[in-house]
């Protein structure tokens, strides 16, 4: 469901004399530099981490009543993915012990 558009100026502030220099509006408002929102490129993620692109496309008009192609969703979800280091998306040695600690042992047998 589209409310409506707007347009928004952008404007950008210097004060020579006082040598100040005040925020964009965009880091006001922490606008992302790609005509699609923050907002929507994690929905985007979540929908590609979750189905096929083709579906994850489909489910994304379904629910928004907007469109956006399987194409450009995969780029989105690979470029955020690109940011993510293994450092970010692994647990720590810490965290893994938490957890081998607050899950019962299955009785695996590991043979060699």
């Amino acid at each position: 469901m589209r409310v409506g558009a707007f347009e928004l100026n952008r404007p950008y502030f210097f004060a020579g004399i006082a040598k100040l220099v005040f925020p964009s509006v965009d880091d006001v408002l922490r606008l992302s530099d790609s005509p699609k929102q923050y907002n929507i490129q994690d929905v985007e993620t979540f929908l590609t981490s979750e189905m096929p692109y083709e579906t994850a496309k489909e489910a994304y008009e379904h629910i928004t009543g907007d469109e956006l192609s399987a194409h450009h969703m995969h780029e989105t979800t690979n470029a955020i993915g690109a940011q993510a280091g293994i450092l970010e998306v692994c647990p720590s040695k810490e965290e893994l012990e938490e957890k081998s600690i607050n899950y019962p042992k299955v009785g695996i047998v590991v043979r060699s």
